[in-house]
């Protein structure tokens, strides 16, 4: 199988249009919402690029550490009947270099990098716990699901500065919300142990977000 082949399938199967284009404009917005810098066309594009291209290149670094769990409860994925790692690798590292490169080259560019290299370096560490130990989805998800709320970060034009509240309320409901989604659409998730537990701390932490932006707008002039 080619290298542009198996770029081809693994889209289709864990990278799927349907899911991650509406995902994408999602995180856009509420990068946009968070940043500081008068938002125009090229803004938003830039602001598009670099979220696209994150959850892009967090997505394959998950599978890619998520082989030992796949081998034995998903065989069938493209990852898994794929000899050599390079197309893994492109798919991780071309992502990421656009997505830094496009922070770098716009304004409140260090911050933001900071929060992308902290939690790149808690996903790390996590990736590194032995794979029985992360056995349960639901602690797992939690875990990975950290990208969500530092890409919204990571994106936002211009960086946060004094929106920082903003930016902070945004990235817990990207955080939470996504959670909810993973807790009612995945399977293996909603079967864990406390699931529905989980599902309920998460909602009620989702209205008080809502109800805390709510009334940063309301107090807005």
């Amino acid at each position: 199988m080619s290298t542009a082949e198996t770029v081809s399938r693994y889209f289709a199967e864990r990278f799927p249009p349907r899911v991650f284009a509406p995902l994408t404009l999602l995180l856009s917005v509420f990068s946009a919402l968070a940043g500081r810098r008068e938002l125009d066309f090229l803004a938003f594009a830039q602001t598009l690029l670099v979220v696209f291209a994150l959850l892009l290149a967090f997505r394959v670094w998950d599978d890619f550490a998520d082989r030992g769990y796949d081998r034995v409860h998903h065989p069938d994925r493209t990852m898994l009947r794929t000899d050599g790692r390079r197309a893994w690798f492109l798919l991780i590292a071309l992502p990421s270099i656009a997505a830094v490169g496009t922070i770098a080259a716009t304004g409140g560019a260090s911050p933001r990098l900071v929060v992308l290299a902290l939690t790149t370096g808690v996903l790390a560490a996590w990736y590194r716990v032995p794979q029985q130990r992360r056995a349960n989805r639901l602690l797992n998800a939690h875990v990975v699901l950290l990208k969500y709320p530092a890409i919204v970060v990571a994106a936002a034009p211009g960086g946060v500065g004094s929106a920082l509240h903003v930016a902070a309320v945004l990235a817990g409901a990207a955080y939470v919300g996504v959670g909810i989604h993973e807790l009612v659409t995945d399977r293996e998730v909603r079967n864990a142990p406390h699931a529905k537990l989980f599902l309920a701390v998460d909602a009620a932490v989702l209205g008080a977000v809502a109800l805390v932006a709510l009334s940063g707008f309301a107090r807005s002039p």
